[in-house]
């Protein structure tokens, strides 16, 4: 009877180790099949070299946009009251002075004759972009529309409704609000409150090109 117990230990042993072999060779046969497969192509998209190199381009141009000085202006959509579509990026080549206003603003309204006058004689030998960005905070299109026929404006007039242009510009809302920007899409500087509109003169003067030499 002892030497039948002792066999029968023997050959459960070599059974359950042969299982437990059997076993542990299935489970790494499966590990190696699963990370040795090739990624699906929308895995692939989210990863390596050339997904890296875009992202960093990106953030790296994410990071040359700012308000300061040397930065480029904060690019945005605009509709014109004529109804003209555009971009800011896309007046690029040529200097432009953004001029953010409200309807119910007395110094914006008081400078209004002066700017269109500026503006309809430089206008002439330079090229150059006037956007007078109208805030939509307390206004309406409607507003606008009588400002533009009450001062007979010519330059090109943009409603922003819900303020975010104003906002992004200029985080404390003041208005006037001046951005000279130049060819490059780059702040040459910004001016928050009333401003000489010698000041507009002289930077369109030294930024913008006469329309002979162009």
């Amino acid at each position: 009877m002892g030497d039948r117990n002792g066999k029968r230990s023997t050959l459960g042993s070599l059974l359950g180790g042969l299982v437990f072999g059997l076993g542990a060779m299935l489970l790494i046969g499966l590990g190696a099949l699963v990370h040795g497969r090739p990624a699906a192509r929308g895995a692939e998209k989210e990863s390596g070299p050339d997904v890296i190199k875009v992202r960093y381009e990106k953030k790296a141009e994410e990071a040359k946009v700012g308000l300061k000085e040397g930065k480029l202006a904060p690019n945005f959509a605009y509709v014109t009251l004529a109804g003209e579509k555009g971009r800011l990026s896309e007046l690029r080549g040529r200097p432009v002075v953004l001029y953010i206003w409200a309807t119910w603003c007395p110094v914006c309204l008081g400078e209004m004759e002066e700017l269109e006058e500026t503006y309809r004689r430089l206008k002439k030998d330079y090229d150059f972009e006037l956007l007078a960005m109208a805030a939509g905070y307390r206004s309406s299109l409607k507003a606008v529309r009588r400002v533009r026929d009450r001062y007979k404006l010519s330059f090109p007039l943009l409603f922003d409704p819900d303020s975010d242009v104003w906002k992004t510009y200029d985080p404390d809302m003041l208005t006037p609000t001046f951005y000279f920007i130049d060819g490059k899409g780059r702040v040459v500087r910004a001016n928050f409150g009333p401003l000489p509109l010698e000041e507009v003169e002289e930077f369109v003067r030294q930024q913008a090109p006469k329309r002979e030499e162009k």
